[in-house]
């Protein structure tokens, strides 16, 4: 099983528990998948920016939903709600 958001691993022991399949979760693949890239490709460090802001869009804006996030992402979060 393929979990294909990165808000699935948050659910990824219990899919592994239940499914009785193997489960490829984004957040045990990506991060080593990335730096490995970013090792091949030295170039791209000149490219980004450093020390910028960072927004994150979301379509649903609650207190609960800044609490998840901040829980999820380990710091607090510049979120905007905005409609699609």
């Amino acid at each position: 099983m393929i979990l294909g958001c990165t808000h699935y691993c948050l659910i990824k022991e219990e899919a592994r528990c239940l499914s009785g399949v193997p489960v490829i979760s984004p957040d045990e693949v990506v991060p080593e998948k990335l730096a490995s890239y970013l090792d091949r490709h030295p170039e791209i460090e000149t490219k980004l920016a450093k020390g910028g802001k960072r927004w994150f869009h979301v379509t649903d804006l609650t207190s609960a939903y800044s609490e998840f996030a901040k829980r999820l992402a380990g710091e607090g979060l510049n979120l905007e709600k905005v409609s699609l």
